[in-house]
């Protein structure tokens, strides 16, 4: 029957089968290539790493064994159930009689570390002056518990937990040889839950097969009644658009049919990983974030539910803060009306040369609109811009006053504040002014981009920044803080918005200086 007993039908026979322990092979097969065979070997390890299967196979290579059979020469002994002194003392009663068909008799005892005291000093007596011909391989997966005496007389070697890839490399080809269709992302689970043991992890896939023939991650959940990857994309999704009271009724919804709450917290992160790798979120990296300092937080709790619960509060409040956010800036933009330009300070319209426009039809070339805005408006610290105490300070004043000079003198400006801020020893704001992208400066404000990795520190802080803008600048200075991936989305809506604004405005100021003359809009 395919897929039964996987373990012991692919158990390794000789070294090359062996994965996951190269450096421990490598060691050995060079001992017996130089002849120099230890009277005794201490493996530790977590299990299902290869010890036993290791420990047979070097005992059949120094006695040149090339079949699969057992060898009166190889003597097995479970120390988990045979740990008295009266087992020990057979051992020594026949480890003085020579190899019946090999070069050695070799003893491997499994799970040493359960051995009695009384049967491990008798054992210390015989690895004290063994016979030439007799070698002890002791496997532990508790080392500690071996006494110093023991270790102190022989060699030691240290088996790894095996990585994911390799695991999932060999449960391909098992897998490949059984012919048995596979999922990657089910082998990834596999093997993720098989925690560094091929053994575990092997016995993990027989039970899928036995469950249901076609290995899908959905059936390895549905197995180990793990859950289901549909809630999981539910859950993030609820928690990305701040749906707090739907996330929390499906999360009881699972805690009742009896998950493991670390084992959800784990698959969410999972999760949440792909998909930032796949398509970048500022709401998913508060998710990621806050779940992180959760598990911190789960170590030191005795209400993982509640805690948890708790979280999707704060995660679900987060993220509809800068949903909301987001949306008042476009709506910002997308509801620039006349009444809106005419707002603006006059003093920036003063400044642009209308007859020839005029002459122009009132067209705004595309150059220009490449350039953005080239009007000279310098930052000037603590200068107090006129006519704005009456209302709020939007995105649009900032674009259509920006220029080029604004923004040089701003970003120099930044060199001061960050040596100030040095001094004040304020490193984390200092890094601030270091790492940000600065777009466009205009009389009432600037817009700043940061990329992912500093966003979601730095947007937390932005009332800060914004003040310390202020002092530098003036009172009513602004500071947009946007990620560089929405700036980028975004910026030919702006630029479209930035030129109706000046059609607005140039239409507006050419009637006063044209009156009577019947001027064409674009």
């Amino acid at each position: 029957m395919k897929g039964y007993n996987l373990y012991r039908r692919y158990r390794p026979q000789n070294f090359e089968e062996v994965v996951g322990q190269d450096i421990i092979v490598q060691t050995l097969n060079n001992a017996i290539a130089q002849d120099k065979i230890a009277h005794a070997y201490i493996f530790n390890g977590p299990r299902g790493t290869g010890k036993t299967s290791i420990a047979k196979i070097f005992s059949k290579k120094i006695n040149n064994f090339n079949d699969n059979l057992n060898h009166p020469d190889i003597v097995e002994m479970d120390a988990a159930s045979h740990n008295g002194v009266d087992e020990i003392r057979k051992i020594i009663e026949n480890v003085n009689y020579v190899p019946i068909e090999g070069k050695y008799k070799v003893y491997i005892i499994d799970e040493v570390h359960m051995l009695s005291k009384g049967a491990f000093n008798a054992l210390l007596k015989t690895l004290e002056d063994p016979p030439n011909h007799a070698i002890f391989i002791l496997a532990t997966t508790e080392i500690n518990k071996v006494p110093t005496t023991i270790l102190s007389r022989c060699q030691r070697f240290d088996f790894a937990r095996i990585n994911i890839p390799t695991i999932i490399k060999q449960l391909k080809n098992i897998l490949d040889q059984e012919e048995i269709t596979y999922e990657e992302e089910a082998l990834e689970k596999i093997a993720d839950l098989g925690d560094g043991s091929m053994r575990d992890s092997l016995t993990i896939l027989e039970k899928v097969i036995t469950y249901n023939p076609e290995i899908t991650l959905n059936n390895v959940l549905d197995c180990f009644k793990l859950i289901s990857l549909d809630n999981i994309y539910n859950f993030i999704d609820l928690l990305k658009t701040g749906q707090e009271q739907q996330a929390i009724s499906l999360f009881d919804q699972l805690y009742n049919q009896g998950m493991d709450l670390n084992f959800f917290i784990e698959l969410v992160l999972e999760q949440l990983k792909k998909q930032i790798l796949h398509d970048y979120d500022t709401k998913l990296v508060t998710i990621l974030t806050t779940l992180n300092e959760l598990c911190l937080r789960m170590q030191y709790s005795n209400n993982h539910k509640l805690l948890i619960e708790v979280y999707i509060i704060e995660i679900c409040a987060k993220n509809k803060e800068i949903i909301e956010k987001l949306e008042a800036e476009v709506n910002k933009i997308e509801t620039i009306s006349e009444s809106d330009t005419n707002n603006i300070d006059e003093s920036l319209t003063n400044q642009i040369d209308y007859k020839e426009e005029v002459y122009e039809d009132n067209v705004v070339s595309e150059s220009e609109e490449e350039k953005q805005v080239e009007e000279d408006v310098n930052i000037e610290p603590q200068t107090q811009p006129n006519n704005l105490e009456f209302r709020e300070i939007s995105l649009m004043d900032v674009l259509t006053t920006a220029s080029k000079e604004a923004k040089e003198n701003l970003k120099n400006l930044f060199v001061k504040i960050v040596q100030d801020l040095e001094n004040d020893k304020k490193y984390g704001l200092a890094k601030f002014f270091n790492v940000c992208d600065v777009h466009a400066v205009g009389q009432y404000g600037c817009v700043i981009t940061l990329e992912p990795q500093y966003y979601h520190d730095y947007i937390q802080r932005e009332e800060e920044i914004n003040q310390i803008l202020k002092e530098y600048v003036h009172d009513n200075f602004k500071l947009f803080l946007l990620e560089t991936e929405y700036w980028a989305n975004n910026v030919k809506l702006f630029r479209s918005k930035v030129k109706e604004v000046r059609e607005n405005q140039l239409y507006v100021k050419t009637k006063k200086i044209f009156p009577g003359i019947e001027i064409k809009r674009s």
